[in-house]
């Protein structure tokens, strides 16, 4: 019989790899955002298919909200500087061409929209992986069901 312990861990963690600190002011920054929009807990549980709760742990620092409720904000806040959500660079809205104002100032020092990208590039990099991680614990448990029912019809 295959074991669930045989496939890889599924990690959807976010801000574990994150001090404590670190955490908290991404929480602080994700409730600043949702209220600057003035967004409410269920409208944006209910655009990201989570729960209230979910959100509401997530902007009180209380849960590591994990790679895929990041990622699904860009569909309630789709000018939201994610660099700026996830490590604090750079300004809140993104403006009309997808930079903010700082980044837009040629005498602007550190991070570009080009680092911003590349940051994006890593989330859905991982969100990928855990597809295909996902993917290998379907085949296991239907190969576990198609046993399991083997079993039952040789009884």
């Amino acid at each position: 019989m295959i074991h669930m312990s045989n496939i890889l861990p599924i990690n959807d963690s976010f801000t574990t790899q994150m001090s404590e600190n670190q955490q908290e002011k991404f929480a602080n920054r994700l409730k600043e955002i949702i209220s600057k929009k003035r967004l409410s807990t269920r409208t944006v549980a209910e655009a990201i298919s989570k729960s209230q709760s979910t959100v509401s742990k997530a902007i009180n620092n209380n849960i590591d909200p994990g790679v895929s409720f990041i990622l699904s904000l860009s569909s309630v806040i789709p000018d939201c500087n994610y660099d700026w959500l996830i490590t604090g660079r750079g300004n809140m809205i993104l403006d009309n061409e997808g930079l903010n104002e700082a980044e837009s100032d040629n005498t602007h020092k550190g991070k570009t929209h080009h680092d911003s990208i590349e940051l994006y590039k890593e989330l859905v990099d991982h969100a990928n992986s855990e597809i295909k991680i996902l993917k290998k614990l379907v085949k296991v448990l239907e190969q576990e069901n198609e046993a399991l029912k083997g079993g039952r019809s040789s009884a």
